[in-house]
């Protein structure tokens, strides 16, 4: 749908992020969910509201800290927003500096998904790791019972080897310099500065979809504005396994020293 910029008057795209024309921030796109907080001081409301262990996962939200292995969001003498990340050395990364505040919360708050995810992850495969330790230490007198099941599970595992390789995964692809977003059987590409249905995929990627996958997460080289940003993005479902949105504090136990990349620029 067309709408009206609300600097120079001129049309585009409700879902782009800014006026093609004068470069303003296109204030009528509604930003991932409704849930997500859109200035400084509501994103410091949500991390107090869903326990948040922004301390120990190094996230300093409206606060410029000078410290090495660290991510915040500030705002700067001349009312910029600044998203930056302290590397190890203690060198500073900009990730996003400028006059539109929702757009640099949503950068720093979904850096903290992902990397609240990765702990998660990292996490649960090590209490799986230690409890399968601790069950073959227990079940070791009698390993032979399980031979036959091992035998089964490589058979089927070399069996289903080609279908497993081309399982499509949700994330980011790029194909003749165009990005692509799968999500849930649906494919969507990154064009005239907006996410929207693609409608005609080309084969090449469906078949090879492996060749062009990109990432789960977004990356600016990806496109201008990231999939989880625009309308059509989807929150993934969740269960008693699976993460819920707002579900911060089941991670109050965990290790978040967790091997986050601290050399890279984001």
């Amino acid at each position: 749908m067309q709408i009206k910029c609300d600097y120079c008057g001129s049309m585009i795209d409700d879902q782009a992020q800014k006026c093609p024309s004068c470069g303003a921030p296109n204030n009528n796109l509604h930003r991932n969910t409704s849930k997500t907080p859109q200035t400084i001081e509501e994103l410091k409301e949500y991390v107090k509201a869903n326990n948040v262990p922004v301390d120990r996962m190094r996230f300093h939200i409206g606060e410029d800290y000078k410290g090495a292995k660290a991510f915040g969001i500030y705002k700067n003498g001349n009312g910029d927003t600044v998203v930056y990340k302290n590397k190890a050395d203690g060198s500073r990364a900009i990730r996003y500096q400028g006059k539109d505040e929702a757009y640099g919360v949503g950068e720093i708050y979904t850096k903290m998904r992902e990397e609240y995810l990765n702990a998660k992850e990292y996490n649960l495969n090590r209490n799986r790791t230690a409890s399968n330790s601790r069950r073959a230490k227990q079940k070791s007198s009698s390993w032979l019972r399980y031979v036959p099941l091992a035998l089964f599970i490589a058979f089927a595992l070399f069996v289903n080897l080609g279908s497993l390789k081309n399982t499509k995964n949700n994330g980011y692809y790029t194909y003749n310099n165009t990005p692509y977003y799968y999500q849930s059987g649906d494919w969507y590409e990154y064009t005239d500065g907006s996410w929207g249905p693609s409608y005609e995929t080309p084969e090449d990627l469906e078949t090879h979809k492996e060749d062009y996958y990109e990432s789960s997460t977004y990356n600016r080289q990806f496109a201008d504005s990231s999939f989880e940003d625009s309308y059509y993005y989807e929150e993934p479902s969740s269960d008693s396994s699976d993460d819920s949105s707002d579900d911060w504090s089941s991670g109050s136990d965990w290790d978040f020293d967790t091997g986050s990349d601290w050399d890279s620029d984001w």
